[in-house]
């Protein structure tokens, strides 16, 4: 991979404009656009405070700037440098805001979810309707942004609003059947939403028409610790529910019953011919222990392997370590029973890391006791022929599954705690971090391990390109771009 230089910010995680172009980031009470090829400086904008989220709109024309401890959104744009806009919600607050699907339109969310704000960016208006549920979740912009739902709450009952976004009438309202609605989810195609209730009541899970009446329920012979994740498929026929019990259901959207349930053990023994790529790290103390590779394994384990890159302007190249699947080098099991490998340690300093080919049963590294459990994430490739998954019960695995095959296809075990899990547009290549300065990426055709060329620098995220083949790499203070090569 080639990567950028690292520039400086502060605040929000930088954010890539829809088109692909630019990103935007803080530099303190600063609004900095740059190009996303180039690095060259686009625009600089001047904030009223420090910055708490960024967000382009759908067309690219603006970008609004939330600055909770004032109780302001700003909106500034790229194109023309003397319109701005400053919404004040007082003594409201500012909890949350986001655009419309038309990008003339600010929904802010004040405090205590009393109410919603939509701010006409054309006229100066607003508008006001019944506040959320929650301002974090439960409210979904339609895939083509002419509706928003909304998930409510009055007098211990929920209940569902659809607004058309053209002028923010109400299309629907109805009451639930949930007894604690915690998130609605739009399908991909906008005909169905999809609903799940909290925990405390078990597994319960519903989808209703755009409509508002009731397509569908699930509830499973054993109620289970509930649902904790939904993912829909890009085409909308499948639907990932993660569950509190590290299970993964595949449900399909004319039954609305499982097809599978794909579980995620701490011991893994099938199947025999998954693909298990192992993280090792050359030179660290406290790190994965080393385990004996059978002969002639170096090029297979990601060793010395000579490259070319193309120059960057003021950017490196990072080799890229890629074990293919039926290479001849494995990890070798030291007793002949399963793998075993430690928990993760803390980052001590910059290692390199390769991966290995892992023999099965695999042991993965058990969690501190008294964490989080669940399916954190269930993601889909754009193409949704995998669903990658990651689990609080394996903080350091990631899990891949075929869809055509309903089995595991491969999994990835790394030394410390995945922190961003992302798929490609338009593409099946998987971005992992874990907070250190590398780089994972997963392909059907194997893994590598790209290294970030910047001294103390611990990638905590990684936002791919809306156009693909670049993304972007935000750590505490600084950021940069990196390009598939």
């Amino acid at each position: 991979m080639d990567f950028s230089d690292s520039t400086s910010c502060t605040g929000p995680t930088p954010v890539v404009s829809p088109d692909g172009r630019c990103v935007a980031f803080m530099q303190e009470y600063r609004l900095t656009v740059r190009d996303v090829e180039t690095q060259e400086l686009v625009q600089v904008f001047s904030c009223a405070e420090s910055v708490e989220s960024l967000a382009w709109s759908p067309t690219g024309e603006h970008i609004l700037c939330v600055l909770s401890g004032r109780a302001l959104v700003q909106v500034f744009s790229i194109a023309d440098l003397l319109w701005s806009c400053t919404i004040n919600e007082g003594a409201a607050g500012v909890l949350r805001a986001l655009w419309s699907g038309t990008g003339r339109h600010v929904v802010v969310v004040p405090d205590f979810c009393i109410r919603l704000s939509v701010w006409n960016l054309s006229d100066d208006s607003v508008q006001t309707l019944p506040g959320p549920k929650f301002y974090d979740r439960g409210i979904d912009l339609h895939p083509d942004g002419t509706h928003l739902a909304v998930l409510g709450r009055a007098s211990c009952k929920d209940s569902l609003a659809v607004y058309q976004c053209s002028d923010w009438r109400q299309t629907v309202h109805v009451s639930l059947s949930t007894h604690d609605a915690t998130e609605a989810s739009w399908s991909p195609s906008g005909d169905s939403i999809a609903l799940c209730d909290g925990p405390a009541h078990g597994y319960r899970f519903y989808v209703v028409a755009a409509d508002g009446s009731p397509l569908a329920s699930y509830l499973p012979p054993v109620a289970g610790l509930g649902v904790r994740h939904l993912s829909w498929s890009p085409s909308g026929q499948l639907l990932a529910v993660g569950t509190h019990e590290d299970g993964l259901d595949i449900l399909d959207h004319v039954t609305w019953t499982p097809l599978v349930t794909l579980a995620h053990p701490l011991n893994v023994t099938e199947p025999r011919d998954l693909v298990a790529y192992v993280e090792e790290e050359e030179g660290a103390s406290g790190g994965l222990r080393s385990l004996k590779a059978s002969a002639g394994s170096e090029e297979a384990l990601g060793g010395p392997v000579p490259e070319t890159a193309r120059p960057l302007a003021g950017g490196s190249r990072s080799p890229s370590k890629l074990p293919l699947p039926g290479s001849p080098s494995k990890l070798a099991s030291l007793s002949g029973g399963p793998e075993t490998l430690p928990s993760a340690a803390p980052v001590p300093r910059a290692t390199r890391s390769r991966f290995a080919l892992a023999t099965l049963p695999l042991r993965l590294p058990a969690p501190p006791k008294g964490g989080a459990a669940g399916v954190a994430q269930a993601l889909w490739s754009t193409s949704g022929s995998f669903v990658a998954a990651r689990c609080e019960e394996a903080p350091s695995a990631v899990w891949i599954w075929s869809v055509a095959t309903l089995r595991l296809q491969a999994l990835l075990v790394l030394v410390r705690p995945v922190k961003t899990v992302s798929w490609e547009p338009g593409a099946d290549r998987l971005a992992v971090c874990t907070g250190t300065g590398k780089l994972f990426l997963w392909t059907p055709e194997g893994a590598s391990c790209a290294h970030v060329p910047f001294a103390g620098f611990r990638a905590q995220s990684a936002a791919w390109n809306p156009k693909g083949g670049s993304l972007v790499l935000a750590a505490k203070n600084a950021f940069c771009c990196a390009y598939v090569a």
